[in-house]
């Protein structure tokens, strides 16, 4: 392929920066809006400010905007040395005489009772589930007449 049906991508001349354009008044309150926006953004995610010149500047790609954290870099956490795991010898825990220990530590606790006179039982409904039944009404009929 000839030079002279090549692209423009692969000019060699250098044709310089070109003229930049000037900024219309309406094109500055919509920059110093974005900026503002900007800067409220950098602080939520902890980067750095910018001012309005630079901001400018790398709206149009004359310049790129540094983004630094201003927080500290990750340290990991360094543990101390640890001598031995094992206690030293010198060292001695008696076990407790069962003489000391209370009668009752290890006992079942005692079995709760019910020793009213209202509830007359106890009937079960579908799937399993538990129902008083008191004296004197028909809630053992009903229960037990019960379907799905």
């Amino acid at each position: 392929m000839t030079m002279h049906l090549m692209s423009h991508a692969y000019d060699t001349v250098r044709r310089g920066r070109g003229k930049t354009a000037k900024i219309t008044k309406r094109d500055h309150d919509r920059l110093n809006q974005e900026w503002l926006d900007y800067n409220r953004y950098a602080k939520q995610n902890h980067l750095a400010k910018v001012t309005f010149s630079e901001y400018v500047d790398s709206a149009f790609g004359r310049n790129k905007v540094q983004t630094r954290t201003t927080h500290q870099t990750f340290q990991p956490l360094t543990q101390p040395r640890i001598s031995s795991y094992r206690r030293d010898e010198d060292t001695y825990y008696p076990s407790a005489d069962s003489v000391q220990q209370r009668s009752d530590a290890c006992s079942a606790p005692e079995r709760k009772e019910y020793t009213g006179d209202l509830i007359a039982g106890i009937a079960t409904m579908h799937k399993s589930n538990a129902v008083p039944v008191m004296k004197g009404t028909d809630e053992a009929k009903d229960i037990a007449r019960m379907r799905r």
